[in-house]
């Protein structure tokens, strides 16, 4: 992959793209000095591979109109691309803390379902309670009346 992050703009190079920096790489930006590549070769590449790698590593000459344009549209696209990149950073960050948000809810929601849950056996068992209280004190109260649990007509419902 070539990497062109500062590229050339306006004729001077940010960080000048070059030939052969690494022997698996056609061009690159150079990342530091120049200098302080080809002393790294001298000191840490085979003997044998430093005169071709320091033959090859030149500059990349910007001095064909194809060239240039094509150039010039990467530079176009790699910067709407840095720009579509940070948005996407923050739109994950946002989500990120969405997210965060969202699991504490999810948790307190979960929590709270399970104290209705709770509450909602309580209740029944206490309505049960009441019911029976209730019918209880409507004989006491109502000794003669024809309530069967649903209606005071029964012979209705024949």
């Amino acid at each position: 992959m070539h990497s062109l992050r500062g590229g050339v703009q306006g004729g001077s190079a940010v960080n000048p793209l070059y030939w052969h920096l690494h022997h698996d790489e056609l061009f690159e930006e150079v990342i530091g000095s120049i200098e302080e590549r080809v002393a790294y070769i001298r000191s840490n590449k085979p003997a044998r591979q430093v005169e071709t790698r320091l033959r090859l590593m030149k500059p990349v000459r910007f001095d064909t109109p194809k060239l240039r344009e094509a150039f010039a549209k990467w530079m176009e696209a790699d910067a709407k691309w840095t720009e579509a990149a940070a948005k996407w950073k923050e739109a994950g960050a946002k989500w990120t803390e969405a997210d965060a948000k969202w699991t504490e809810a999810d948790a307190k929601w979960k929590e709270a379902g399970a104290k209705w849950k709770e509450a909602g056996a309580k209740w029944m068992e206490a309505d049960a309670k009441w019911k029976e209280a209730v019918a209880s004190d409507h004989a006491r109260q109502c000794p003669d009346c024809p309530w069967d649990g649903k209606t005071i007509f029964p012979e209705a419902k024949r």
